[in-house]
């Protein structure tokens, strides 16, 4: 159990360069003047889980003091769960501090009544209970299955739930399918909600495809929803940017106040204006003079059909690549497809094997539906430096995911071990020995096989 002293809670402010009173260190960031945005706790430590699946894990009374402790932002694997898929509880106790319940900023929040439990992602789904009660869910459990591995938690804790200056518990039951699992990243945090907690953002575009001519101006509606019973005044900016990321230059704007009532929702029109056809990025926020603004961006195309690109490929680009093909033209690929304990009752999954560029041996996943075909075929490729797994949860297409080499289980012959893969085996004066090249040629090699085989 996470332990806060019983003691003034100003005396644990200014004392806070030594927390020698906390059994557990919990951050705990607030006061009568503190803004609200700093009004939380930083749960690290005192987290137990259970593999296994009992919704009585849920309950504040249930004794939970033969679980295996374990530390947020660790995967199960990590924790000496090996391979272990399936489902599994966390639990973990703490006090939220009675003075909240006398803060200033608590208090002025007690007619939206609820705190934020801010959990970061969990692979890959998860129901969440705040002393019993469920206050939250992000993917699906079976038999519906829907991962949000990379969805960060965010819900909502009623304050009439809360025991001030008492124990309280959270349990989350996780369900993870298949690879590392668990929450894995971390921090949880109980804090004040913000503006971004009570105050969302929509674009409305109607029937448009988010597709508009030159050379009117971007015409852009906004819905404003306030969730909150509180009354708000707020500044609107836009910006007009590109959509490349790592391009922040502003080349339009435009500001607004708004006024909007408590629990309802406000429309403005703005109007940008892009200086050519292309594809802009429009970033709209939302600030009430607070720490935290919401934001919220969506792409609108700009006469994208008169986009004029500069090439910017090297002189011997065709050349490059008609030897590399001719190179992969020579090896033998060596299909091997062997089926898999992994298939379903819905679909049958099998291990692929092949040779490709330099004689390099990789591997993917085909899964194929067991009702007859014939079937719509996917061809799945990795992120950077990420793994590809069977899709037995597409149940009305053929997918074939391949992991190029250095990838998943294609490592046996070329393992960058956590190189920079961009950058591995480069040599200016020899290119076609670059690492990715020989990625590119997997894919190449893949569709070879596709081709076979249909």
């Amino acid at each position: 159990m996470l332990r806060v002293c019983q003691k003034n809670f100003e005396d644990t402010i200014s004392s806070v360069q030594g927390i020698g009173c906390f059994a557990v260190l919990v951050s705990v960031l607030c006061s009568g003047s503190v803004p609200a945005e700093q009004l939380q706790l930083n749960i690290h430590e005192g987290w137990v889980m259970h593999t296994g699946d009992n919704r009585i894990w849920a309950k504040a009374e249930f004794d939970d003091k033969e679980w295996k402790s374990i530390q947020i932002g660790t995967t199960w694997e990590e924790a000496g769960f090996a391979e272990y898929d399936g489902y599994a509880w966390y639990r973990v106790r703490f006090v939220i501090p009675e003075d909240w319940s006398q803060n200033k900023s608590v208090e002025e929040s007690e007619n939206d009544g609820f705190l934020i439990l801010s959990l970061g992602p969990v692979d890959d789904a998860d129901v969440t209970y705040f002393n019993g009660l469920k206050i939250g869910a992000t993917g699906t459990m079976p038999p519906n299955y829907a991962s949000a591995y990379s969805t960060p938690r965010k819900y909502k804790i009623p304050t009439a739930k809360v025991r001030w200056g008492e124990s309280n518990l959270v349990a989350v039951r996780v369900y993870d399918q298949e690879g590392v699992g668990g929450i894995y990243e971390g921090p949880v945090v109980i804090r004040q909600p913000g503006i971004g907690d009570v105050i969302d953002i929509d674009y409305q575009i109607g029937d448009s495809d988010g597709i508009y001519p030159a050379p009117d101006p971007l015409p852009i509606t906004l819905k404003v929803s306030n969730n909150s019973n509180k009354e708000r005044s707020l500044t609107l900016e836009c910006t007009l940017g590109s959509d490349r990321i790592a391009d922040d230059a502003v080349i339009d704007s435009t500001k607004a106040s708004i006024h909007i009532d408590g629990s309802s929702d406000v429309y403005e029109a703005i109007e940008l204006h892009p200086p050519e056809p292309g594809f802009y990025r429009v970033t709209c926020m939302l600030d009430d003079g607070s720490n935290e603004p919401v934001s919220k961006s969506m792409i609108f195309g700009y006469d994208p059909e008169k986009i004029q690109t500069e090439l910017t490929r090297e002189d011997d680009f065709e050349d490059f690549w008609r030897k590399r093909r001719q190179e992969l033209a020579k090896v033998k690929p060596s299909f091997k497809v062997t089926k898999s304990d992994r298939s379903t009752e819905d679909v049958d999954v099998y291990l692929v094997e092949m040779c490709s560029y330099g004689n390099v041996r990789i591997r993917g996943w085909y899964t194929v539906p067991k009702k007859p075909g014939p079937h719509a075929a996917i061809l799945s490729v990795p992120g950077y430096n990420s793994t590809m797994r069977p899709y037995i949860h597409r149940k009305n297409v053929a997918t074939f995911a391949l992991n190029p080499r250095g990838h998943g289980n294609s490592k046996d012959d070329v393992d960058a071990k956590g190189g920079e893969y961009m950058y591995l085996s480069f040599d200016p004066n020899h290119s076609e020995k670059i690492y990715l090249r020989w990625s590119v040629y997997g894919l190449y090699s893949c569709c070879r096989f596709s081709y076979i085989q249909t």
